[in-house]
């Protein structure tokens, strides 16, 4: 359910990406806040953080998937594979894992 914009949206994307930094670590090319909580210009969105997380390759995307799952981000149930979630219920945020092109 759609919820107004938020203005702390912006600064809870921008935790969730340093966090996820600091699990990830080198395992990362690059995490982006991305979606609607991440555009000030869009009016509601469902209120769920969601990150970007870029790999070189399928190995290092295997790696953050194990890394995620220890450091609190389990994947998702019923989602596509890669895409995790935090298990903070003050903070809602979807992370999906992506291979560099």
């Amino acid at each position: 359910e759609p919820v107004p914009a938020a203005p702390q949206w912006p600064a809870v994307g921008t935790r969730v990406v340093n966090r996820l930094w600091a699990l990830l670590g080198g395992t990362a090319t690059a995490i982006e806040h991305v979606g609607p909580t991440a555009d000030p210009t869009v009016p509601a969105a469902v209120g769920v953080i969601d990150a970007r997380v870029t790999v070189a390759d399928a190995a290092a995307a295997d790696r953050a998937a194990e890394l995620l799952s220890a450091g609190g981000f389990p994947p998702l149930p019923g989602a596509e594979p890669r895409v995790h979630a935090t298990v903070d219920p003050g903070r809602p945020a979807r992370v999906r894992i992506v291979v560099a092109d």
